[in-house]
């Protein structure tokens, strides 16, 4: 029996446990039947996150369903990001991810998705902040407070900044008002 011969049903409790990324997206390029089932998993991903401990594979086991995570170190292919994760609530950007993915693919990811509400290490570049097209962001962890963050600190209640001290945030507490938690 050919591993395309099972139901979709079985299929789909198969990618359920698929949690990497790269694997995710080379599955859903293997046939339009494994593109569809890929997406439909996806649809149920609500946070895309760095490994943190990439070298420990048994750590990959304990990720919910609605997790995914990058740890590879070759580059993705960005281009089916934003069909595969509509729902994504938070998404960390870091070094590891800006260096594999496009940032333009970045972009019309952090563009389509509607209920993004947290990012971490978010993209700034020569090419532009990804703050701009994030209206509703209520979590951010970033390295330094931008002239884009300051127009939507409003909806922030959550923030993480590294490598910054609080007598400068001093000078920017007033970009958010509704700031519930503060991490320097």
């Amino acid at each position: 029996m050919s591993i395309n011969e099972l139901p979709d049903d079985c299929l789909l409790l198969i990618f359920d446990l698929i949690n990497e990324l790269d694997d995710l997206l080379n599955c859903y390029k293997v046939c339009s039947k494994w593109s569809h089932l890929i997406a439909e998993r996806t649809r149920k991903v609500k946070y895309l996150i760095e490994h943190q401990d990439w070298r420990n594979d048994e750590l990959s086991l304990s990720y919910p369903f609605d997790w995914i995570y990058y740890r590879t170190e070759e580059p993705i292919d960005g281009t089916c990001l934003s069909t595969l994760f509509p729902n994504l609530m938070i998404a960390d950007f870091s070094d590891r991810f800006r260096v594999k993915v496009k940032h333009e693919d970045i972009v019309k990811l952090v563009k389509k998705i509607k209920h993004l509400k947290g990012l971490f290490h978010p993209i700034h570049s020569d090419e532009g902040s990804v703050f701009q097209y994030c209206d509703e962001l209520e979590m951010v962890s970033i390295k330094q407070i931008e002239p884009c963050i300051e127009k939507i600190g409003f909806n922030i209640k959550q923030l993480y900044l590294y490598n910054y001290r609080l007598d400068k945030f001093t000078e920017n507490a007033h970009y958010f008002p509704n700031l519930e938690r503060l991490y320097i």
